[in-house]
């Protein structure tokens, strides 16, 4: 029996329930057979940002420069690999830049997207089944 290798480190490959992932491969074969996973991408989010305030306000950086739409890359994503487009915050440049230094701790970086989720499903850019503004 050819063991099945994810090369696309999805969890429920490794003894999950329901089997290996549609992208799995025998060990045998090469990881190019194998495709990428589609990232949720979406103009209308992050233009969204023009004419918002900035969500992080990390104190004493905020404030300069124009809000633009900040993508949160967490713990082991790559620098190639963006998240979806609905995983960000609205966000000034000084802010921006300390966030991906990692200088803004986690539970702030949480609460300016939560807001800028928030602000986004008000907009009706974001829909939530059964939830009405």
């Amino acid at each position: 029996m050819t063991r099945l290798v994810c090369v696309n480190a999805h969890d429920r490959c490794y003894g999950g329930a329901g089997g290996p992932c549609p992208y799995c491969e025998p060990a045998r074969r090469s990881a190019a057979a194998c495709p990428k996973p589609q990232r949720i991408k979406s103009s209308p989010l992050t233009d969204s940002a023009e004419g918002q305030s900035c969500t992080l306000r990390w104190e004493p950086n905020c404030g300069d420069g124009g809000v633009v739409f900040c993508h949160h890359r967490g713990k082991g994503d790559g620098t190639g690999t963006k998240p979806p487009d609905f995983w960000g915050f609205y966000g000034c440049g000084p802010c921006h830049m300390a966030e991906e230094a990692g200088l803004v701790p986690v539970a702030e970086v949480a609460r300016a997207i939560r807001e800028t989720q928030e602000r986004m499903a008000m907009a009706g850019l974001l829909t939530v089944k059964g939830w009405k503004p």
